[in-house]
Formats: C-alpha cells, structure tokens, sequence
C-alpha cells in the first residue's frame, strides 16, 4: 500500500510549498477539552520494520498496525537528525540540535545537558496548559552529574542529578541515561537514582552487547524494555483516575530496538527470522499495551497517540541476514541509521486522534519531528514565542483537514558525522559526497575521494538515490545551497521573525570583555580556528570557546565550557584525509595534574565536527591495560605524526604521591567511530 502512495500522491504534492506561521491561531478551549496526548519514540526501529509500511515486512507489527488503521500514517516523516540524541532534543524543543554545541554524534555517559534550562519545550508548554507531564524510557539528553572531571565514575549517586527531565518540563521520570549500550546502568527515578550502583557489567556478544560499566543491583538489561512498559501503564492507570481531570502528557522514549538487542524469552523465536525481529515484535507488543491501558481506562475518544521512531535502523539488526528472509528495513530507500541518505532519517510516523484524524487515511506531507512543539501548541490553542520551537511547524491542517499543499518550506537532514542534506518538494542536496555516516561510501573512503562533492536527487523519480544530478542542474542546487545556508545564518527555518541569540558566538559578543582571544590557528587551506577563554572563574577553571570561520557551509562557535586552564592548541592531520583537525590539551592545577585534550575535526572543510576522545575507564579491559598506574602528570603532543600521552607509572597502591621511575606512552589513531570520529589508543610503549 505504501510503495503506491509514495509514488502517486508525491506527484501532487511534493512541488507545492507554503509559507505558514508557525502556530496556526486556535481558539483557547478550556483545560476539559484539550486532549491526552503519548508520543512513543522506538529507538532505531526502521521505515520498513513496520508492516502496515512494508507489505514485504517478515513479521507483522499488528498493534502499530492497529493504530495505522485508526489514525493517519506520514509516508514522507523525517527525524531531525540520522542518529538518537540530536533527534530527541529536536523532539523535545522543536530545534534542530546542530544549532547546539553538538554538532555530530551523540552524547555519551557523563555529559552535560544538551538543553538549556531557559528553553522552552513540549513538557514546558503543556504544564502551562494544565497538563501532567511523564517522562518515561531513555533520556539520551546529558545530565549534571556530581563527579570530578578526571574521574567521572566518582559521580556521586546518592546527590540528585539535576538538568534532566524534571528541570525541562516534566512532573514524573522513570528511566535510564542514555542508550542501553552506554553506562551507567542506572534506573532514575525523578532526580535520583533507585540504587547506588556497586558493580560493573558487560556484554560482548553479537547482538546482545553493551559497554562495561556501572551497574545496579535492581538493573537486568532483558527486563528494561518490561519495566518500562509497566511504568508508562501505570502512569496513565493514575492519570486517568486523576479526580481533578486534569490531561496528561506522556513522552515514552523506548530503548528498543536499539542494541543491545535482547527480546525477552516469550518473544524469542516469535518472528522466524533473526533476534532483531523478535526484538521488532516485543516493541510493537509494548505499543499494544500501550493501547490496551487506553482502552482498559475508556480514554480512547480523548487520547492522541504518535508512533515513530528517532533514525533508521541500525546495521547491528544484521541486514544480511534479515534479507535472507526478504526483510529490508530500510524498505525502499538507500541507507541506514547514522546515514544523509533517506534510509537513516525517513521513518514511521503514525497519528489516531478518534473524531479528529480520519481513520485509514495518509499523508504525502513532508514532515520532521520537531513540528511536534508546534503542533501541540496549536492543539492547546497556544503560540510559540519568537525564540521558540525555531525549526516547529504547525502540523494541525494535515491531521485535521487533510491539507495536501505542503506546510513546510524545506527541512533539513544531518547525518551522524555532521554532514547536511536539504529537502524542498522533490529536490534533496546533500552537502557531501558520500554516506556522511555508516554506510557505503563512508566518509574519508577512498571512494568517496572520487565522487562529486554534492549530491542532487530528484526523489519523485529516483526514490533510491541512485542518480545524481549534481552537475546537471546547477541553478537548483543553487538555490537550495542558498536556502540552507540562510537557516544556518538567520537562526530559524519556521518564517523569519526577529533574529533570536542562539549561537554560542551572538552570546560571546554580547558579553563585552568577558573573554579574549588564546590563539587565532590557520589551516593549510586557510580554514580559521579561534580560541576564546573566559576567567572570570578564577584561575583554576577557564570557560573556553572554538570559533570557526571561512569553512564552506557551517561556520559557528563550539562551547567547550568549564575547562582547566589550556596549555597548548596544534593542528595535525591524524587521519591522513588531507584536512587538518585542532586540538586543544589543559592541564589541571588540582591534585594529579590531570591533562586533557579536546578535538574538533574538518568535514572536508565544509563544516567542523567534535572528536569523541574516551575516557580510561570506558575502554574495553585489553585497551584499559594502557593505562595502567596513570595518576595524570601527563602530556599530550605529537610524536612522529602520531597523537601520543605520555605519562609516569604509579603503583596500583599509590595515592599519587610518588610515581615509579617508569614511563609509559600511549599512541593514538583517528577514526570514524560509532557516532563521530574517534581517538582510539592503539598501543603503548613502556620503559619499564
């Protein structure tokens, strides 16, 4: 059914556009009227995972179907990013999250909050409507933990965790950090975790793997997906049985499919095909309980529900394998998660709303998920302030009206390494010549070398991608190069309003002489990098700034916030791909002399992405062996071309106060990690 109406109803609508207001004016209804609304966000679950998608799907996903068949499917939905936590924040905010400090991958075990306290979001709004809010599953957003920066599993479990859900607009969270494949393996529960962990734990097998970490003692990985499932139940069992009869939002972020793929025992086998498709099954049972809950409370008539998912699938669901049984789950489109191509951002979005959306019906829309903020304040009868929801439409002409003509003037795409595509009616750029993520060519292939350095395709007629156009109609990308750029520039993609400050770089020229210029670094190919510092905290912490400038499509400025004092900045090419990356090494003044290294790396000069640079203790156990008797006093510089620490060797008992007379080095390469480029130590010398 879908494969018909991607190529028929795109041919009416694909070319049309319309220039909206972001919210569409909706007379105020009283608190009474306004409905229930559950937006369930599958974590890696894939455009053609879902049967009601894919009519060649091995297995069939009977209760997203049901909701298929009561509600509206968007054939044409995509996620504001190819990978989690950007698509989750864009969710949550109505922004594309490549106007943060993440500029690729995703955020990992102890950083910060990505959102910022004073923004507004989806929780914000509806509490101010009256609503309860519940926050339940994987957050993925950054909390503020209690550790000390050398040491993050110090972090003190028994303090509350603040700059996470509660903080952002939510009355009640229950779930875990981040993905089930990044530590630690906590349950929170509000601010506060429901055990202090004690132990460590990790998976390596095939599917089932997750990283070793902290881990609780009420914590079994198989029985997330359950627990959940039973929270998000009940909290709509209490809100139903509210006697104020107040409405409740309910934002359930699955962990599944997600690695580790680990279906409970009663699914196993279920799908005939491999575990990721039993682990398909278990999701779609959760919808359903999800639906029976509803039903059980007779709220059905006053309850929206949005399925969709937050990327494509993922390459650990075993493609091979899957096609062996005639299972794509990409369907028929190029690409996966982590990927620029529609494969890692085109996905699922089912709506019902009983009397207000049509029953088996769908829409051609072009639509991205952070229209949510929007929509739910038309749904409440709400505008969004000038700085608000920047990148939200208004989604309510489509699900009320059927409206064809498109709401959105163009949406933006961004791969996991930081790469950009633009989408207007039938045209996509891609800003790179490759996959910008996992899939061939992979970015810094020598394949990739080949290739043009943008990609054009006309998606009415090449749903695949498989025929670039670059170089045949100039004027269009042009046009589109210009339209993305102006985004970028103006801040906002909704109908410009008053330039709101949200940059990194508009908030350091407002605060007049609260920084100065450490050093100004030159590329070969005269691309800029200027670091900024920030005293103002004393002389053991400097708040530091990256500004880019003469890169060819994103130029912007990267908060490193609270930082030792810096001691060094270099620029080397690590990975060999003829473009250089900067470094910037600190140095703590505290007990230990802890050096540290941040790294940002060029996207063939188009753009900059940040380097992911693990901590010792997030290592596998035969690369941890490195650092063995590391107590700081270390340096990081280049060695014959090669990033190298270099430290003194302690005793396992010493305290750090006298080292032995040995000294270890530890060599580094640069690679295209899991979520962006990686320094991975490869070896270490000793003298001992």
């Amino acid at each position: 059914m879908i494969s018909t109406l991607l190529r028929q109803s795109s041919l009416l609508v694909l070319g049309a556009l319309l220039t909206t207001l972001v919210v569409v004016s909706c007379k105020p209804s009283d608190q009474s009227q306004h409905p229930n609304i559950i937006y369930i966000l599958a974590d890696d679950l894939g455009y053609g995972d879902v049967s009601s998608y894919n009519p060649d799907a091995a297995w069939s996903t009977t209760h997203i179907d049901r909701l298929a068949e009561e509600g509206m499917i968007f054939t044409d939905a995509h996620t504001g990013s190819a990978v989690c936590t950007p698509t989750r924040y864009g969710v949550l905010t109505g922004r594309y999250a490549w106007r943060t400090r993440l500029k690729s991958g995703v955020l990992w075990s102890w950083d910060k909050p990505l959102i910022e306290s004073n923004e507004s979001t989806v929780g914000k709004l509806l509490q101010k409507h009256g609503y309860v809010t519940g926050c339940i599953g994987k957050w993925h957003l950054g909390l503020e933990w209690q550790y000390h920066p050398s040491d993050p599993d110090s972090a003190d479990f028994s303090r509350p965790i603040t700059g996470g859900p509660i903080a952002l607009g939510f009355d009640y969270f229950f779930g875990i950090t981040a993905s089930l494949d990044i530590p630690p393996y906590v349950y929170i529960e509000n601010d506060l975790p429901t055990v202090v962990p004690t132990e460590y734990s990790e998976n390596n097998s095939k599917m089932g793997w997750w990283r070793r970490g902290l881990t609780g003692s009420d914590f079994e990985h198989e029985q997330v997906l359950p627990l959940l499932t039973e929270k998000a139940v009940s909290f709509i069992e209490e809100q139903s049985e509210n006697p104020d009869g107040k409405p409740f939002f309910l934002y359930f972020p699955l962990p599944a499919p997600h690695t580790p793929i680990l279906p409970i025992e009663e699914f196993v086998g279920k799908s005939k095909t491999n575990l990721y498709g039993d682990f398909m099954l278990q999701v779609d049972h959760t919808v359903g309980e999800i639906l029976k809950a509803i039903d059980r409370q007779g709220i059905t008539n006053e309850t929206l529900v949005i399925f969709t998912s937050d990327n494509g699938c993922s390459n650990q669901a075993d493609f091979d394998e899957l096609a062996t049984f005639g299972h794509d789950p990409s369907y028929l489109f190029r690409g996966h998660k982590a990927d620029i191509f529609e494969g890692g951002h085109r996905v699922p979005f089912v709506v019902r709303w009983p009397g207000k959306v049509k029953p088996g019906s769908s829409s051609a829309q072009i639509i991205c998920l952070t229209d949510l903020l929007a929509t739910t304040a038309a749904i409440v009868g709400d505008t969004l302030g000038s700085d608000a929801g920047v990148d939200s439409y208004n989604l309510l002409p489509a699900l009320l009206d059927g409206q064809v003509e498109q709401i959105r003037e163009a949406t933006v795409h961004h791969s996991i390494n930081g790469s950009f595509a633009i989408r207007k009616g039938k045209w996509k750029l891609i800003m790179c010549p490759g996959s910008g993520g996992w899939s061939d060519p992979k970015p810094g292939s020598p394949e990739e070398a080949n290739l043009p350095p943008f990609q054009l395709y006309d998606l009415e007629s090449d749903i695949g991608e498989t025929r670039n156009l670059y170089d045949e109609y100039p004027e269009e990308v042009e046009e589109l190069k210009q339209l993305l750029e102006s985004y970028i520039r103006n801040g906002r993609s909704t109908p410009l309003q008053e330039k709101s400050m949200n940059s990194a770089a508009e908030k350091v020229e407002t605060e007049k002489g609260a920084t100065e210029i450490f050093g100004e670094y030159v590329t070969e190919s005269g691309k800029i990098f200027i670091v900024r510092i920030d005293k103002s905290l004393g002389a053991s912490i400097q708040i530091a700034t990256l500004e880019t400038r003469n890169f060819e499509i994103i130029n912007d400025t990267y908060d490193l916030g609270e930082v030792d004092p810096i001691e060094d900045v270099f620029l080397s090419d690590l990975d060999g791909d003829g473009f250089e990356e900067i470094y910037i090494t600190t140095r703590s003044a505290g007990s230990g002399s802890y050096g540290g290294i941040y790294g940002f790396a060029s996207n063939r000069d188009k753009s900059v992405s940040e380097i992911y640079i693990p901590e010792p203790r997030q290592l596998p156990g035969d690369v941890a062996t490195f650092f063995m008797g590391y107590r700081g006093h270390n340096i990081f510089r280049i060695k014959d071309g090669v990033l190298v620490n270099e430290f003194p060797v302690y005793a396992d008992s010493d305290s750090n106060a006298k080292p032995t007379q040995n000294r270890r080095t530890v060599f580094y390469s640069l690679k295209l990690g899991e979520a962006s480029r990686i320094l991975s130590p490869i070896k270490a010398e000793s003298d001992e």
